[in-house]
């Protein structure tokens, strides 16, 4: 089945999000699709079933990918995924050479930490003067 749009694609990595959230995972899914839109593999992130903390979906993915076309090198895909990927993720998507990216939201943790540095950084200025 041809993937056209990427909404249809996107579709298709909410899904499994949503097997996530059944198996009391993070609701994280990916869906990686070849040159011609075609889904080759998806999934769902796995750290509680699998007991493994590098279960994230986008590595489930590009793992069973890797194994379906016999080589790491994924150059032409695309791949879709529910949240933004982490530094471990983002990385592997790289190594992969994955030729693009599309995800649905951002981590909110990086602003979180910009914040409360930011509060921090005021705290310590305000303990100075005080």
């Amino acid at each position: 089945m041809k993937y056209e749009s990427d909404i249809e694609k996107m579709e298709v990595a909410l899904e499994q999000a949503k097997l996530a959230y059944e198996n009391d995972e993070i609701p994280v899914g990916a869906a990686l699709f070849n040159e011609n839109d075609e889904l080759v593999v998806s999934d769902h992130n796995r750290r509680e079933l699998d007991q493994d903390p590098t279960s994230h979906a986008e590595i489930l993915v590009l793992k069973a990918a890797s194994k379906t076309y016999k080589s790491w090198r994924l150059e032409g895909s695309t791949l879709v995924v529910t949240l933004e990927p982490d530094p471990m993720c983002a990385g592997a998507i790289v190594n992969a050479r994955v030729k693009r990216l599309i995800f649905l939201m951002r981590v909110l943790s990086f602003f979180l930490k910009n914040i409360f540095q930011h509060l921090q950084i005021h705290l310590q200025l305000l303990h100075l003067y005080h």
